[in-house]
């Protein structure tokens, strides 16, 4: 199970975090339902964000969640901290399974909450097939149980993508063979939903996983000499054919900020939505 702990779009003023009291947009509600199996959309005691018809239906599903957090801070950091803080007990119950979902181009955290970090970014870039706003839930459920297995194994491929860059001893190889099968699995989801009449966008999505001193020399080593520490993969020629000409696949070296004391084992703690961001 992989869960991922959500929130509303938002805007970064300085020290001020703007929200929006609409919740989740559609389309965002629509790429966490597709490729995570829980939703936390989480509320607090100072900030609260009504439900909408489409978070109401979801939570009879039992698919999301609203965890209720107590928050102690001023107005404009309580959903800041109620997010992390419902993070953090969900990784509590379930150790490594929960990461974290923003809008933003870059995570933002409460100061007191964050630190620095050195991370391996994996950017989907105009690739990943997300179901437009106008397809129900319902569709997306019934479709996510006939084709489970294709989305487990994109999971697989993702994590397998880090996992190998990290631990290869040769990680030319490893970086090619799996992003060269995340490519074509890509195309496999987006060929499937268009079979079952869903429509769609290509959307990006980027993973940041936190990466221990002990591999990071080898990493820079191997990224040497790359544009900014990062290797950039265009899609292959079938996948051009489905529509993603202008699709990218991006590996590099970056620093991010990371929420203090990560669950062991959780390296995926992550996943930015970045609507309308160039690839950098």
């Amino acid at each position: 199970m992989r869960g991922i702990v959500i929130s509303p779009k938002f805007e970064v003023f300085g020290t001020i975090i703007g929200f929006g009291f609409t919740g989740i947009e559609g389309l965002d509600l629509r790429k966490y339902l597709m490729y995570w199996d829980k939703l936390d959309f989480p509320n607090n005691n100072a900030l609260s964000i009504d439900s909408t018809p489409d978070i109401d239906f979801l939570e009879k599903c039992g698919v999301l969640q609203r965890t209720f957090i107590q928050t102690k801070g001023s107005l404009e950091k309580a959903f800041p901290e109620a997010q992390l803080s419902a993070f953090r007990k969900n990784n509590k119950k379930a150790p490594g399974s929960w990461s974290l979902a923003q809008s933003t181009p870059k995570l933002n955290l409460l100061k007191e909450d964050a630190e620095k970090s050195r991370v391996l970014e994996v950017e989907l870039y105009q690739c990943l097939p997300v179901p437009t706003e106008d397809v129900s839930l319902d569709q997306i459920l019934e479709f996510k149980q006939r084709r489970n297995d294709e989305l487990l194994e994109f999971r697989f491929l993702m994590d397998k993508l880090y996992q190998d860059t990290i631990e290869a001893g040769d990680f030319e190889r490893a970086r090619t063979h799996n992003i060269e099968l995340l490519q074509k699995k890509i195309v496999d989801i987006d060929r499937l939903m268009n079979e079952s009449m869903i429509s769609r966008i290509k959307t990006n999505l980027s993973a940041n996983i936190d990466i221990s001193d002990i591999f990071m020399n080898s990493i820079a080593g191997a990224t040497a000499g790359a544009t900014a520490g990062a290797f950039v993969f265009g899609m292959p020629n079938l996948g051009a054919l489905a529509g993603f000409a202008s699709s990218f696949v991006k590996l590099g070296l970056s620093v991010s900020l990371k929420p203090k004391d990560l669950p062991e084992g959780l390296r995926d703690y992550a996943y930015l939505y970045h609507a309308k961001r160039e690839l950098g």
